[in-house]
């Protein structure tokens, strides 16, 4: 990924912070895929029901989405890399 990216609707700060986070967490990837193709926190937070708050905290690695939800998140930032790629 290049080191250039347009937040898209998101703060540049918090995009930043997502950017620059450690990208093994799925959460954090998904951030990085949401940042990039520019889609929205609200919608992910709605599609995954969790709060914004839990989907802020995954994408900047300060939470780890449990295991259960680990083929749900993969599926995700696949469809995601899929539609936008």
């Amino acid at each position: 990924m290049t080191s250039k990216y347009e937040p898209r609707g998101y703060a540049a700060n918090f995009a930043s912070r997502v950017m620059r986070a450690e990208s093994t967490s799925l959460g954090v990837q998904l951030g990085k895929a949401c940042v990039q193709y520019g889609v929205p926190i609200a919608w992910v937070a709605n599609r995954l029901q969790v709060s914004r708050q839990t989907a802020y905290r995954w994408f900047t690695g300060e939470a780890v989405p449990n295991g259960a939800r680990s083929a749900e998140l993969e599926a995700l930032i696949k469809q995601l890399r899929k539609r936008y790629a």
